[in-house]
């Protein structure tokens, strides 16, 4: 009965009014896409001094590394968005000393003024230490904004990320007071209210436009529009620059384009306590559904997330529609680690290789298989 009651509740909100409201901007962490759509503009930045900065890079691959194997992603603004494929010298000290001697040490090679940085978190995994800091502009935080420095137990730093935006220009005192912010709202949830707002520094990346904003987290609104809506509200002239809703819906399975995206993944790590034995001795992975994913149906043009049970609904009903997705949502982007792997072992590793004779058999479908290669290997 309360399946069934979701249901036509459901039925109710994904109208076509609920899915236009819901069609929004590029996020600004949709980096992928903002890259994409910079090139169809040709809006790539006059970047004087990359080649300088490529030759920075080239000292700092023969000078700090442990096999000169560095990899460099520059973005659109000449500036690395990612460091990978190597490990840096031996630095000593908490991983906040460590990434404060490394920033110092190639904040020219990485464009960033260390001043403007601010510790957001840390954690550590598996031997390996992460911290992240988030870019200020005047004492006002930039939203989306992040530098993410990887250091193994050693001190060596093995991956470095960053979301750093070095040419903002904007206001930093608010021409509306929050309650001007908040009519800006009401003009578009009817009833609704606050749960935390904030000024922060909104990021126009795909424009290389910067806004002193309010952010507002809000609870409520109207018909199609109920929701958990996090709104930018231009601090200059209350205007509308972004919003998105935090709470998650169903679709109707109705005259779409539907699907559930599911993935195996390892929950935490393959690697068992106690004695390790190779492969054979790993955890199995477990299937498990992907949230807040861009999926495409008919092109790159038409896309929507998946929901909190990985399902995605599409309003799209040509059929034979090609569906693809990225590794990426509007509220997060998945960085490919490049960096070299890492195996803890108490001996010598022995790396055994063999071939494998090629399969003709057919199977059928949703079959289990089970078969031992051989010879078996361990680490």
């Amino acid at each position: 009965m309360i399946k069934l009651l979701i249901i036509i509740l459901t039925s109710i909100n994904l109208s076509a009014g609920f899915k236009s409201e819901r069609t929004q901007k590029i996020s600004p962490l949709s980096d992928t896409i903002i890259f994409l759509e910079k090139q169809k503009k040709n809006n790539v930045s006059n970047i004087t001094t990359l080649s300088a900065r490529k030759n920075l890079f080239n000292t700092f691959n023969q000078k700090n590394s442990s096999q000169k194997k560095w990899e460099v992603k520059f973005n659109f603004y000449g500036i690395p968005s990612l460091l990978s494929g190597d490990k840096t010298k031996r630095y000593y000290g908490s991983i906040e000393e460590i990434s404060k001697t490394f920033l110092e040490e190639n904040k020219e090679l990485l464009g960033i003024d260390t001043k403007n940085l601010r510790f957001s978190k840390k954690s550590s995994f598996l031997q390996t230490q992460h911290i992240e800091y988030q870019q200020y502009y005047k004492d006002i935080p930039v939203d989306f904004s992040y530098v993410r420095i990887h250091s193994n137990s050693d001190g060596e730093i093995s991956q470095y990320n960053a979301k750093y935006y070095p040419y903002i220009t904007a206001e930093t005192k608010p021409m509306i007071t929050f309650e001007n912010a908040k009519s800006a709202i009401s003009r578009e949830l009817g009833f609704f209210s606050v749960l935390t707002y904030s000024l922060v520094i909104f990021p126009d990346e795909l424009n290389d436009k910067y806004y002193l904003s309010y952010k507002i987290k809000t609870k409520g609104g109207s018909g199609a529009l109920n929701g958990q809506w996090v709104y930018y509200i231009d601090a200059n002239n209350g205007n509308v620059l972004f919003k998105y809703d935090e709470r998650q819906y169903a679709c109707t399975l109705q005259q779409e384009t539907t699907g559930v995206v599911y993935a195996q993944v390892y929950e935490i790590s393959p690697m068992p306590t106690g004695t390790e034995s190779g492969p054979s001795s790993w955890l199995p992975k477990i299937t498990t559904p992907v949230v807040n994913q861009y999926v495409f149906a008919g092109g790159n043009t038409l896309s929507t997330t998946t929901r909190a049970n990985g399902e995605y609904c599409i309003e799209y009903g040509g059929s034979g529609a090609k569906v693809f997705m990225t590794t990426m949502g509007p509220y997060f982007s998945v960085m490919n680690f490049n960096g070299n792997p890492s195996i803890y072992t108490n001996g010598t590793p022995q790396w055994k290789t063999t071939n494998t004779p090629l399969s003709v058999t057919s199977y059928n479908s949703n079959s289990e298989t089970i078969y031992t290669l051989s010879p078996s290997y361990s680490l």
